[in-house]
């Protein structure tokens, strides 16, 4: 009875002491925090106005949640209990723990591979409209349109997932619509990565075990296939980069953070290192000055636009609209163009004529992550519904 008690007063002492030495370490500062990881800024404080009280309160908890002392510290041993002992992710809607240190975000991403909430047949039509009008649009100024569909990681390396996961439909979001628009629309050009993929996955790692993107094997791969589409349309292009031409060598002196890991807010549990990509003969393109078109007040300016040039004045123009799937095949294909521009407009994907007409490409490819297809439905989004707004 005696040892109850004291194993129930040496917990209520555990208690309080967690409650109140992170109180008590604001003001003394006796143990110093970790680092913040999280992949977002903190709340900010809110400031105090008396004519406008109501928000003041929700706004105050809000800060304090995401701001109080040693944070990030209970929450590195919250996550390391979890992990390594009770062997489960902290957060399990946000994140997958799967076999051999996977991640996988387990959200829009998830609902992608398995079909939960999947485009509605009319969500299909008028993402197919929008896709033709802007092909039209381009085909009127002597340009190709080519789509491209980037897998999400679960749906090409579902056998990593640890547990089953059940699917709605055998099919994900890229793959559905996808198949709808080689289906309905013979006007389109829609590439098809996700076999090619599937096909070298036995051979490469590539997507990073830690991060939601393809790694810069997966974006190679992507690459060819899309480029022997462009190709076939336009021959005096030269061909394709083979994988006898370019090197992928692992950067051993830096370990890789992925987007995903910085959700557990710690870097310790996972680690995996990068790769370097170098063509062996050299790059033909380098980086080129930008025009500096102006992006949402949001969203960061270094990333709204990149822009790479070759030297062969022979050669046509290609504007990229992509997210950051695009970040590591954009030099790839600008190893064949005059001038290439990206354009990362904020998970638009628009058409952006104001930038096509300045830019005058002869190709425009659309790069979009298949878990953000549905952002293609948001009418601010569409050209064909603005014109037909704008006619009289």
């Amino acid at each position: 009875m005696r040892k109850d008690k004291i194993k129930i007063l040496g917990l209520f002492i555990v208690f309080i002491s967690m409650i109140f030495f992170p109180i008590l370490n604001s003001t003394f500062n006796i143990v110093d925090d970790t680092a913040r990881l999280e992949n977002r800024r903190a709340k900010p404080r809110p400031e105090f106005d008396i004519n406008f009280l109501d928000p003041y309160p929700k706004a105050y908890e809000d800060f304090y949640n995401d701001t109080f002392n040693l944070r990030n510290r209970i929450i590195s041993i919250f996550n390391y209990y979890n992990i390594r002992i009770l062997k489960k992710s902290p957060y399990p809607n946000q994140v997958l723990i799967g076999k051999e240190g996977w991640l996988f975000k387990t959200d829009s991403e998830m609902d992608s591979y398995t079909g939960k909430n999947a485009l509605t047949k009319d969500e299909k039509i008028l993402i197919q409209r929008e896709m033709e009008y802007r092909e039209a649009y381009l085909k009127a100024r002597g340009c190709k349109f080519y789509i491209l569909i980037a897998p999400n990681k679960a749906s090409i390396y579902n056998d990593k997932f640890g547990k089953v996961i059940k699917r709605v439909s055998d099919k994900s979001y890229g793959e559905d619509l996808m198949d709808f628009l080689k289906t309905e629309s013979k006007k389109l050009n829609v590439i098809n990565v996700f076999n090619v993929l599937h096909r070298k996955k036995t051979e490469q790692l590539l997507f990073y075990k830690l991060d939601t993107h393809w790694s810069e094997h997966g974006a190679f791969f992507a690459y060819q296939e899309l480029f022997k589409a462009i190709k076939k349309d336009l021959p005096s292009l030269s061909d394709p980069l083979n994988e006898n031409e370019v090197v992928f060598k692992v950067d051993s002196t830096q370990v890789g953070t992925g987007n995903i890991q910085m959700l557990l807010g710690d870097n310790s549990y996972f680690k995996e290192y990068f790769l370097l990509t170098t063509i062996k003969k050299g790059a033909k393109s380098a980086i080129a000055a930008k025009a500096n078109y102006p992006s949402p007040q949001w969203f960061p300016a270094v990333n709204y636009e990149a822009v790479r040039q070759t030297n062969d004045s022979t050669k046509p123009n290609v504007l990229v609209i992509s997210d950051s799937f695009g970040n590591f095949i954009f030099p790839l294909i600008s190893e064949h163009f005059m001038k290439s521009v990206k354009i990362f407009d904020a998970w638009s994907y628009k058409l952006n004529e104001d930038i096509v007409e300045k830019e005058k490409p002869s190709v425009v490819i659309l790069l979009i992550t298949e878990s953000l297809i549905r952002n293609l439905t948001n009418k601010d989004n569409m050209s064909h519904l603005n014109s037909i707004k704008n006619t009289p």
